[in-house]
């Protein structure tokens, strides 16, 4: 019987550790892994049995660390030691969707950048890299057609529209926003960074193809994890050509273009006034309205009517995350990755992902 494929390192196209190493490797790692962890410095110096001044000493560089504190470091962030000393990963097209300055920008990047790639591997390694490759047509399609109009002013709104009807779902309510976008070649991710002001960010970078984050972090409603993800897609769709992670400037025009197309891929028009009518009777239109809602008017400034009253509740959209949680387990289950691999890509300590798996074994199909 043939021995499964073992794929020990989440990283493939990190090269090994050398003599030349980048002395800001290091740090740099620790940070990026600890974003994604949504850890503390505390957190990991406690995990680790190192003091805390200790620790920030890593973070920071100051000093040439011993393979036994490393060790220690890396078991508590459940990578092997190895991980620390590869070179960060970077993504160059990349535009963050953010509420002022951003704290950690450079290591929520990485921490991204290294879902992506262990995105891409297991796509791989389960033979659905050319089904997906065949899926980014379709937004390519949609971009085609912008291309195509001559008045780019209203292109927002007609571009929802037009989204929608490439994605089957011209009439209908979108149900699971994330298994949409990924049925279309849209990569989501759905990690939880504890950063004010950081609710998400797109990607647009071959051969990773295109991606939607959305920071999942409890702070932020369920309908701003779905909002964000929609404005997203809007910007990969209208602003394709404007993805530079290192151009922050802020672009007002454009973020209000992708809030327009959020709206109407959401909540059409059309499917809210008849929502609304069914609901509330024709006096739904007697009172005057924006010709868009603002996305500060999405959570706030709402109607006191109880939530089952509400035609543009979101509550009833689900936000089906983990989707990168469950091609990893698939993979685990096949006996295509270790579960040493499997703690590295769901950025969870060895120790904490063995009951996981066991979890796993349990409740599988006989």
């Amino acid at each position: 019987m043939r021995t499964p494929e073992m794929h020990p390192s989440p990283y493939p196209l990190s090269s090994p550790p050398s003599a030349a190493m980048d002395p800001h490797t290091i740090p740099a790692n620790l940070r990026a892994l600890r974003a994604v962890l949504s850890l503390t410095q505390a957190q990991v110096a406690s995990r680790a049995g190192v003091t805390l001044a200790q620790y920030r000493t890593l973070e920071r560089g100051a000093s040439e660390p011993s393979v036994d504190r490393l060790m220690r470091v890396a078991d508590a962030l459940g990578v092997p030691v190895a991980e620390l000393f590869r070179p960060r990963l970077r993504l160059a097209h990349a535009r963050f969707r953010v509420s002022g300055r951003v704290p950690r920008r450079e290591d929520i990047v990485a921490a991204v950048s290294r879902q992506l790639d262990a995105y891409a591997d297991l796509e791989r390694i389960l033979a659905r890299a050319k089904r997906s490759s065949r899926k980014r047509l379709v937004l390519g399609r949609i971009r085609a057609a912008l291309a195509r109009r001559r008045d780019r002013g209203s292109a927002a709104v007609a571009m929802a529209r037009t989204a929608r009807r490439a994605f089957g779902i011209a009439d209908g309510p979108v149900r699971d926003l994330c298994g949409l976008l990924e049925a279309h070649g849209v990569r989501v991710l759905t990690p939880e960074f504890a950063v004010p002001g950081f609710v998400g960010l797109s990607v647009r970078e071959p051969p990773r193809g295109d991606a939607v984050v959305v920071n999942t972090w409890d702070r932020y409603s369920v309908e701003q994890w779905i909002f964000t993800a929609a404005r997203e897609l809007g910007h990969l769709i209208l602003h394709a050509d404007a993805y530079d992670v290192h151009d922050a400037r802020p672009r007002l025009d454009e973020e209000t273009e992708a809030d327009q197309f959020a709206s109407e891929f959401l909540m059409p028009d059309a499917m809210l006034h008849a929502e609304g009518r069914a609901k509330f009777g024709e006096a739904f239109h007697s009172a005057p309205e924006p010709d868009r809602v603002p996305p500060t008017a999405f959570d706030a400034d709402r109607p006191d009517a109880p939530a089952s009253q509400d035609p543009a509740d979101l509550a009833q959209f689900a936000f089906a995350n983990d989707r990168l949680t469950r091609r990893t387990r698939l993979a685990y289950e096949r006996g295509l990755i270790s579960i040493d691999r499997l703690a590295e890509i769901a950025g969870v300590p060895l120790v904490d992902v063995r009951p996981i798996a066991r979890a796993w074994a349990v409740s599988r199909p006989s």
